[in-house]
Order: C-alpha cells, then sequence, then structure tokens
C-alpha cells in the first residue's frame, strides 16, 4: 500500500498521521518524508520536492510506503506530478489532515480541488479531522469543509477517520518512540520512581509513566481512525452528513480544471459561509417548531384564560348591576319616604290653614258674642252686689259672735 499524507497548510498533523496512525499499522511500511524545512520527527528518508524521480523509484519498488509531503513542498511535487502525467495513479490513496481552524479548513479544501485537478478521483482521497476536542460533534467543528466537500464532490468523508486531540504526540515530536511500543512497555514506572536514587531521576520516570499511560489511551483512538480510514470505515451515528450541494460549478474534477487558486479560495469561502448559513437555519428549524408549538400553546391557554375572564366579567356586571338597582331602590325608597313625610308636612300645614282661615272667622264671631255675654253678666253681678252687701255685713257680724261665744264656753269647761 502507498499511501500520501498532504496539505497546503502546516500544522494540521501530517506527521503525526504519518508516522503514527498509517506506518505504525502497515507491516514493513517505510516512511519518507517529502520535506525541506519541517524534518524534526526524523523519518527514515527525507528528500525534497523536486526530487521526485528517486521518490517515484521508490513508489515503483518499495511495496508498503507513507510518504509525508510538507507544506513547504505540497505545491513544488504537485507541479512536478502534473508533468509527470499519471504519476498520481502510483499512490493507492491521498491522506488530507486537517484541523478546525478556519484557515486550516479552507487550505484543506484547495488541497483537495489541486487533488482533483491532477486527476485523484474521489474514492482514493481520504480526510483525517484531528486535534477535536473531547465531545465535540465533527459535523459542526468541520461545518465549512464538509459543506464544500458536499458541494464539490471531490471526496466523501468519512467522520469515523478522527483524532481528538492529545498531549502524547507533542511528548513525543522528535523521537524515535512508538505510541504502540509505549503502550505495551512493560516497565514498572511506578515502582522505578520510588527505587530512583535522586529527584532528577524521579522526575524522568514520572514523565515516562505519564506518557505510557497517554499512549495507552491514543492507541485504541488510532486504531479506530485507521479503520475509518478503510473502504468499511464507518460512519458516526446518524449516517453521513446531509448537506445540500450549492449551484456551482465543480461538482466533478473536470468541472474544476480551469479554475484559479484565488478563485478556488473565494469559492471555498462562499460555500462555507453558505454551509454556515444553512447549518444554522437547520439548527434553528428544530427551536422555531418548538417555538411555534409554545406560541400556539400559549394562545389556546390565553383564549381559555380570556374565556373566563370573561365569564368573571359577566358575572361581575351583572353582580354590579343588581346592586346599583338595589341601591337606586334603596335610595328611591328613601327618597319616597321623605317625599311621603315632607307631603303629610304640607298636607297638615295646609289643614291647619284651612282650619284657621275657616273656623277662624267663626271662632272670632262667637268670640265677640262671648265678650258681649260676659260684659252683660259682669253688669249684672255688680248690680246685686251692691244690693246685699248690707245683709252680708250683718250676717258676718252674727256669724263672728257666735263663733266667740262657742269659742269661750269650750275654754271654761
Amino acid at each position: 500500500m502507498k499511501l500520501a499524507v498532504i496539505n497546503f497548510s502546516g500544522n494540521v498533523g501530517k506527521s503525526t498521521v504519518a508516522r503514527h496512525l498509517l506506518a505504525a499499522r502497515i507491516p514493513g511500511c517505510q516512511l519518507i518524508a517529502v520535506e525541506s524545512i519541517n524534518a524534526q520527527d526524523s523519518p527514515s528518508i527525507t528528500i525534497r520536492g523536486r526530487e521526485f524521480a528517486q521518490l517515484q523509484d521508490a513508489l515503483l519498488t518499495v511495496p508498503d510506503l507513507v510518504v509525508d509531503v510538507g507544506a513547504s513542498n505540497v505545491e513544488e511535487l504537485l507541479g512536478v506530478m502534473r508533468r509527470y502525467k499519471g504519476s498520481h495513479a502510483d499512490f493507492d490513496a491521498f491522506i488530507v489532515p486537517t484541523v478546525p481552524d478556519r484557515k486550516q479548513q479552507q487550505d484543506t479544501a484547495a488541497t483537495l480541488a489541486e487533488l482533483a485537478r491532477i486527476g485523484v478521483p474521489p474514492e482514493r482521497l481520504r480526510l483525517v479531522f484531528n486535534r477535536l476536542e473531547e465531545d465535540e460533534p465533527v459535523e459542526r467543528v468541520f461545518e465549512t469543509l464538509l459543506a464544500y466537500c458536499a458541494a464539490s464532490g471531490v471526496v466523501q468523508p468519512r467522520l469515523a477517520a478522527c483524532l481528538p486531540y492529545n498531549e502524547v504526540y507533542a511528548r513525543v515530536r522528535g523521537t524515535d518512540c512508538s505510541l504502540i511500543e509505549l503502550a505495551a512497555d512493560p516497565t514498572d514506572y511506578k515502582a522505578a520512581i520510588v527505587s530512583a536514587g535522586n529527584p532528577a531521576e524521579q522526575m524522568t520516570m514520572v514523565q515516562k509513566l505519564a506518557t505510557q499511560r497517554l499512549a495507552q489511551g491514543v492507541v485504541p483512538e488510532l486504531d479506530a481512525c485507521f479503520a475509518g480510514l478503510g473502504p468499511r470505515g464507518t460512519q458516526r451515528p446518524g449516517g453521513p452528513v446531509r448537506l445540500s450541494p450549492t449551484p456551482l460549478g465543480i461538482s466533478t474534477a473536470e468541472g474544476m480544471m480551469g479554475t484559479s487558486t484565488a478563485r478556488e479560495a473565494l469559492i471555498i469561502e462562499a460555500i462555507g459561509e453558505v454551509a454556515r448559513l444553512i447549518n444554522q437555519v437547520e439548527a434553528l428549524a428544530p427551536e422555531m417548531l418548538k417555538t411555534g408549538q409554545a406560541l400556539r400553546k400559549s394562545d389556546a391557554q390565553l383564549h381559555q384564560t380570556l374565556a373566563g375572564f370573561e365569564a368573571r366579567l359577566a358575572a361581575i356586571t351583572e353582580r354590579t348591576k343588581t346592586q346599583a338597582v338595589q341601591h337606586l331602590e334603596a335610595q328611591m325608597s328613601a327618597s319616597a319616604q321623605q317625599m311621603l313625610g315632607r307631603l303629610c308636612a304640607a298636607l297638615i300645614d295646609a289643614a291647619h290653614r284651612v282650619f284657621q282661615d275657616q273656623i277662624g272667622a267663626t271662632m272670632r264671631e262667637q268670640q265677640v258674642v262671648l265678650n258681649n255675654l260676659r260684659g252683660l253678666l259682669h253688669q249684672l253681678t255688680q248690680e246685686r252686689a251692691e244690693r246685699w252687701i248690707p245683709w252680708a255685713t250683718h250676717a258676718s257680724a252674727a256669724v263672728l259672735a257666735s263663733m266667740l261665744t262657742l269659742l269661750v264656753q269650750w275654754l271654761g269647761r
């Protein structure tokens, strides 16, 4: 098997993928680095991009080979391959690692476009989604790149081919250590820490123990990613990414032949923005549906509340009417009583006035008669009194003498 690890962008983990993911799982595999700047991982052979003839010799003679193409030599190597017509067919597959950074995703899309331009078919291209944080979905982190893949058709992404971030890769960079060998290392580093002769040796053992543990954790992740790269690599739960291709004229490799790199970058940017917008709209759709359902539910509850409010308002209105009628009746009853009292008083007053007006004259006439009668009687009395005064004087003297006589007799006893 002959594989090329390639990307226009640097810092996407090409050397890690070439060495620890691919070469370590292909028995007897030889690793070649096409790199004039970054050779820090010290692979078996290092050549420059212009030395393609030497690389072609290895491709034709070595049965299992992984070629790590550094970012500084990708363009040069692809230019040479364009001159060597059909030379891309010497590779069984081109592995393109990528990371979540937006620029790296755009560079990855440009790499895929260039490989399609030189004639690499989609089934011989593989993406490796590198440096994922824990529990981050590939679909969301790499939405720009996945949108380009769906629109262009240059590659069919395999979402199972992903690698989470792990600091062990930085620990083994620049060494010849194999992660598989580190994970299988039988050394009891805990015992070595206890038996260390000095603090510096203890710290060395502590670091080795940490690297061993990290390697034991990362090897299963590498195994799963390698399996995901194969022809039967499994997709993550939920199936493949469903993104509707945008109507751009880049659906096949042939349709991209005359497109400039700058234009491709702009197209990639536009596709990424459109895909992001589509994904945001698709993500908002369930929320909008839930919001609509909530609004309908709220509307129904509001109608129920309004109906109850109307019923209560009607009851309050009826009660208010009843109380108002009762109050009016009470007021009218009091007013009627007052009016009746006033009417009675007025009638009595009128009766008094009538009585005084009608009877008063008669009474005054009778009064005159009585006064005349009294004067006559007084006159008669005076005449008789003058006639009987002497006789009354004699009678009084006699009565007084009798009384004195009786008193003297009573005292003599």
